[in-house]
C-alpha cells in the first residue's frame, strides 16, 4: 500500500513539474481568456508526455486547428498571437489581446486592447466586409468587426483588424466562449478571490445580469463571469476591468495547481477544448514545447494598448495614442533586439594602482599637501616612492599621468574632477603614475 502510494505521489509530483511549466509560459497574463487558452496549449503539451504515441481520441478537439489552412509554420524568432474571448453572441469580443514571445530572449510581453478602441478599417477590409454588408461603417470599435464579418472569417478578419492598430504581424490566434470559461471554474472547485466593490449591472441584450457583495469569497463560473465581465462601476471603465482580470488570473492559477485539479487536468482541458476556436496546430505545439522549460517569469511583462477613454461623435470610444503605440512596441522590439558580439563595444579592464610607484608632486602655493596626500594613498594601500614640488607653474586641474592606457581610474576618487592623461615616455623610468596637485586639488 505504501509503495502504491509512493507511486502515487511521483506521479503528482511530476504532473505538477509538467503544470508549471506551462503555468509559467501563460498563465501569468493580463486576463481569463489567455488563462483558457493557455490552459489549452500547456494542457495538450502535458497529454503528449504522458500518452506518448497513443490515442487521444478520448478528447474533444473540435476547435483545435479551425480554419486552419497550412500546418507547422516553422520556429519563428518572435511568435506573436491573438486572444478573443466572446461573449454571449458567439462571435464579439469581450476581451482582445495581443502576445509577442521571443524565443531567443524569452521574454513574453502581453499587451491588451480594450474592447471599445476606436478603429479605421484599413481599405481592404473595409471593402471587404462592404461587400458582404453595405452598411459597414469605416469607423468602430474592434469588437464590432466581427459583427460584420463572414461567419467562417471571423477570426482572420479580427486579427486584420488587430493588426492595423498595433505594428506586429500575428501568427496565431484562439477564440473562447464564456461557456467553456464559466464551466472551467466549476470544474477546478471556483476561485477564492477579494471582490473590491458591490458590483451590480444587468443587460438582458447580452444575457448579462451582475449582482456581487464585496468581499472575500469563493465565485463559481458565473459569478467569475460576473466579475471578470464588470465594468460600469470603475471609474476608467474597460481600464478598471482589466486589472480585476489580472487579480482574479493569479488567484485563478494558484486553484488549478492544486493536487486535486492536476489529476483533474485531462477533463479539464477537454472541456476547454470543446469550442476552442484557434489556428495553433499539433505540429505547432510540438515545435514551441521545447521553450517551457527556458521560460522564466520574470521576463513576463504585461501592458495595455497606450491612449484614453474619449467621446468621439456622440460615442464613447478608447482612443489609441499612436506615437505611445509605436513606442511600446520598439521598446519590445528593442528588448528582443541580440546582441551582436562581433560589434558589442567592451568594457576597457582596468589597471589596478596597487603595487605601481606613483610619485605627488605639489604645483600650488599650499605647502605639505604633497605629503599629506602621500599619506592619505599609504594608508589606502598605494605605493608612493616620492613626493615633492611641479616647478612648471602652478595648475588650476589636479592631473594625474599614467604609463598605460586604462590606468590611474581608481585614484580619482581621492581628487575633485582630476584629469587622466597617458604619456608612455614617462620619467624617469622607475615612476608609472605622476599625480600633480592642482589649485582644485
Amino acid at each position: 500500500m505504501k509503495k502504491n502510494n509512493n507511486k502515487k505521489n511521483n506521479k503528482q509530483n511530476d504532473n505538477k513539474k509538467v503544470i508549471n511549466k506551462f503555468l509559467k509560459v501563460f498563465l501569468t497574463s493580463i486576463a481569463i481568456f489567455l488563462v483558457i487558452g493557455s490552459l489549452i496549449t500547456g494542457g495538450y503539451i502535458y497529454l503528449l508526455s504522458q500518452y506518448d504515441g497513443d490515442d487521444l481520441s478520448f478528447i474533444n478537439f473540435s476547435g483545435f486547428g479551425k480554419n486552419r489552412n497550412e500546418s507547422g509554420k516553422g520556429i519563428k524568432e518572435n511568435l506573436t498571437f491573438a486572444f478573443f474571448g466572446v461573449d454571449e453572441d458567439g462571435y464579439r469580443p469581450d476581451s482582445l489581446m495581443v502576445g509577442i514571445f521571443n524565443t531567443k530572449t524569452k521574454n513574453l510581453d502581453i499587451v491588451s486592447i480594450p474592447r471599445d478602441t476606436r478603429i479605421e478599417l484599413p481599405d481592404r477590409l473595409y471593402a471587404t466586409l462592404r461587400e458582404r454588408r453595405s452598411d459597414t461603417p469605416r469607423v468602430m470599435k474592434i469588437n464590432a468587426v466581427s459583427a460584420y464579418s463572414h461567419p467562417d472569417k471571423r477570426n482572420e478578419y479580427a486579427v486584420e483588424a488587430l493588426e492595423s492598430l498595433v505594428p506586429i504581424k500575428i501568427d496565431y490566434y484562439i477564440k473562447l466562449n464564456l461557456e467553456s470559461f464559466k464551466k472551467v471554474v466549476d470544474m477546478i472547485g471556483g476561485v477564492e478571490i477579494t471582490v473590491p466593490q458591490n458590483m451590480v449591472y444587468s443587460d438582458p441584450y447580452q444575457n448579462l445580469y451582475i449582482n456581487l457583495k464585496a468581499g472575500r469569497q469563493v465565485l463559481n463560473g458565473a459569478q467569475a463571469e460576473q466579475l471578470v465581465r464588470f465594468r460600469s462601476g470603475y471609474g476608467d471603465q474597460d481600464l478598471g476591468r482589466i486589472r480585476m482580470q489580472q487579480e482574479f488570473m493569479k488567484e485563478f492559477s494558484k486553484q488549478i495547481l492544486t493536487d486535486r485539479n492536476i489529476l483533474n487536468l485531462t477533463n479539464i482541458l477537454s472541456t476547454a477544448l470543446e469550442q476552442a476556436e484557434t489556428n495553433f496546430e499539433f505540429n505547432d505545439v510540438l515545435q514551441y514545447m521545447q521553450f517551457a522549460n527556458d521560460f522564466d517569469v520574470e521576463k513576463l511583462e504585461m501592458a495595455t494598448l497606450p491612449g484614453q477613454p474619449r467621446t468621439v461623435g456622440g460615442v464613447s470610444y478608447f482612443v489609441m495614442d499612436e506615437e505611445g503605440t509605436i513606442e511600446l512596441f520598439e521598446e519590445i522590439k528593442m528588448k528582443n533586439k541580440p546582441i551582436d558580439k562581433k560589434t558589442e563595444k567592451e568594457e576597457p579592464k582596468l589597471i589596478s594602482s596597487v603595487g605601481k610607484n606613483i610619485e605627488v608632486l605639489n604645483s600650488t602655493t599650499i605647502g605639505g599637501i604633497a605629503g599629506e596626500t602621500r599619506d592619505l594613498l599609504r594608508e589606502k594601500g598605494f605605493t608612493v616612492v616620492n613626493v615633492g614640488n611641479f616647478l612648471s607653474g602652478a595648475l588650476n586641474t589636479t592631473k594625474i599621468i599614467v604609463r598605460e592606457e586604462n590606468m590611474g581610474e581608481d585614484l580619482k576618487e581621492f581628487f575633485n574632477n582630476p584629469v587622466v592623461e597617458v604619456d608612455n615616455q614617462l620619467s624617469p623610468s622607475n615612476i608609472d603614475i605622476r599625480i600633480i596637485l592642482g589649485t582644485n586639488q
